[in-house]
């Protein structure tokens, strides 16, 4: 099977939907699909460059326009109309299925005569009738939880069109990791203290804020691993009172298996006052924290239900930082307790390989 992956963003990128469009490239090839990634000719960022993937790929020309007014708005809805339109020239006469994350991009396609796959991460607080036309004029839909698939239900698409397919995480990754002890003295944590672990963006949907602000009820340092240098400073300005918060920044992925298995407790602590929080994310993070063999402690939301359980991982209530510092303490603490939920969480995520992801979509778009 031939698969394009059109992807409307810059190229090579730190960010999540990087590592997650390179591992799901590289998951289809191994299962014997030839791939191919459509990119614009967008630079990348300078701090971009080590979410990678082996397929090749073909930059196409897009305008590289970036504003945050309305002329910005303007700007950045006409440059997808335009790439999306090349990339519908680029296809003329090649062969195999169109695969994108873009639903703009679908949409144009389908318009253009050449229908997509379009896989789906967010929705609209409401479908129009151009969000309806584009998701039913698509080839099929992958939605990353079910709660995201019910809104696409919502907009009239049919459930035989829908593949719900949770993100994944990569089991080489996790076959050989250090002892505690020594992944602290790898990545430079003191290794007398309990420590708490944030890895990811901080984006305040995320729930970072809550997280900073249960430091001080916590007997420990809570570390953030990740972020861009503008949310690094922006956390470092609103929490520079609090002693027991440590801001890492951005390290490489190769590295994230061993700042995890560092931790004591390793935190999701996402809020319930966004839809994308509560019913649509998928974090990759999560399918990581319970290959690390470290306890888990999560916001209780349905998004993140769809994975975990009470028996996988302490699960609290979400946006109440009290809340959140009782389930680090009480996963620091009870040593028998948080052993029993390493184990259950190990066992829950082997279905959740990118390998197993991608052979769902490929049986998917053959059915």
């Amino acid at each position: 099977m031939r698969i394009i992956y059109i992807l409307n963003a810059r190229w090579p990128t730190v960010k999540a939907h990087g590592l997650q469009v390179a591992s799901m490239c590289d998951a289809l090839v191994e299962l014997g699909c030839d791939v191919e990634l459509i990119i614009p000719s967008r630079s990348a960022y300078p701090e971009d460059g080590y979410h990678q993937t082996h397929v090749p790929a073909v930059r196409l020309w897009s305008p590289d326009w970036v504003a945050d007014d309305t002329i910005g708005k303007f700007l950045f809805w006409l440059q997808q109309l335009l790439f999306a339109c090349r990339a519908r020239l680029f296809l003329i006469g090649y062969p195999g299925e169109v695969y994108t994350r873009d639903l703009i991009t679908a949409g144009v396609l389908a318009a253009l005569g050449r229908p997509a796959y379009v896989e789906l991460h967010t929705a609209p607080s409401r479908w129009s009738f151009l969000h309806r036309w584009m998701l039913r004029t698509s080839r099929g839909v992958i939605s990353i939880t079910r709660g995201l698939a019910d809104r696409v239900r919502e907009a009239g698409i049919s459930v035989d069109n829908i593949l719900v397919a949770p993100d994944g995480y990569d089991p080489s990754l996790f076959g050989r990791l250090p002892s505690q002890a020594v992944a602290r003295r790898q990545v430079h944590l003191p290794v007398d203290v309990p420590i708490a672990l944030y890895a990811g963006h901080l984006y305040p949907w995320k729930g970072v804020d809550t997280l900073a602000r249960a430091a001080p009820l916590f007997d420990g340092i809570v570390v953030f691993v990740g972020g861009t240098e503008a949310d690094v400073a922006r956390m470092k300005a609103m929490y520079e009172t609090i002693s027991n918060i440590m801001l890492v920044g951005h390290r490489p992925h190769g590295e994230i298996p061993t700042w995890l298995r560092a931790a004591d407790v390793l935190v999701i602590p996402n809020t319930s006052a966004e839809s994308i929080s509560e019913r649509y994310t998928s974090p990759l993070k999560l399918f990581e924290y319970m290959a690390s063999g470290t306890p888990i402690v999560a916001s209780d939301l349905p998004s993140l239900r769809e994975v975990l359980n009470d028996e996988s991982a302490l699960l609290v209530r979400p946006d109440d930082p009290a809340a959140l510092a009782r389930g680090l303490t009480m996963a620091v603490r009870d040593i028998e307790g948080s052993a029993r939920r390493i184990a259950h969480a190990a066992h829950d995520v082997t279905d959740h390989t990118w390998t197993h992801r991608a052979g769902a979509v490929i049986s998917f778009i053959r059915s």
